[in-house]
C-alpha cells in the first residue's frame, strides 16, 4: 500500500507544471473603466443573477494560491523534519494544522469560477511536487508512516479535491 496518493500527486505535478508556465507569463491587468454599467434590463429580472465581470476574481485564485503554497510549504517542511518516530509524533499537530488549513481552502476555491479554475489547478500541481518525494523520505522510516498516516490521508484527499 501507500502509492494510491501516487497518481493523484504525479498529476498534480503535471498541472503545476502548466500552472508555473502559465502564471510566469507577463500579465496584464487591464482595468474596467467607470463609464460601464450593468444594463437596466437586469434590474427588471430579478431572477436572473447579473453576471458583471468579476475583477475580483484574479484575487480569489491569487488568494488561493498564496494560501496553498504556504499549507504546502508547511507540509514538505514538517514532512522533511521527520526523522524517526518521536519527531512523527511531534509533526502530527502541525499536520493537522495542514490539513486545517487545506480543508478551508477547499472552501475558497468553491468561489473560484470555471473558467479561473485551472489557473489554480495548474499552480497547485507544481507547488505539490516535493510532497511525493517527502511523503517516499518518511515512508522509508520505520514506524514514522503509521504515525502520520490519518492525517496524511486527510491531507491528500484535500489536495486531489483542490485538484479537480
Amino acid at each position: 500500500g501507500g502509492t494510491g496518493f501516487l497518481v493523484p500527486v504525479v498529476a498534480l505535478v503535471a498541472l503545476a507544471a502548466l500552472s508555473f508556465w502559465y502564471f510566469t507569463k507577463p500579465q496584464s491587468n487591464p482595468s474596467i473603466p467607470a463609464s460601464m454599467s450593468i444594463p437596466s434590463a437586469v434590474d427588471d429580472m430579478p431572477e436572473i443573477p447579473a453576471m458583471p465581470i468579476d475583477p475580483l476574481s484574479e484575487n480569489v485564485v491569487q488568494t488561493a494560491t498564496a494560501s496553498a503554497k504556504e499549507a504546502l510549504t508547511s507540509l514538505t517542511t514538517e514532512l522533511g523534519n521527520i526523522k524517526d518516530i518521536a519527531s512523527a509524533e511531534a509533526a502530527v499537530p502541525r499536520l493537522k494544522a495542514v490539513a486545517a488549513k487545506l480543508t478551508s481552502l477547499e472552501d475558497m476555491t468553491r468561489l473560484i469560477p470555471a473558467d479561473e479554475k485551472s489557473k489554480f489547478t495548474s499552480e497547485l500541481i507544481g507547488l505539490a511536487a516535493p510532497i511525493k518525494s517527502a511523503i517516499e523520505k518518511v515512508n522509508a522510516i520505520p514506524g514514522a508512516n503509521e504515525k502520520i498516516k490519518p492525517v496524511l490521508d486527510q491531507i491528500l484527499a484535500s489536495l486531489e479535491t483542490l485538484a479537480k
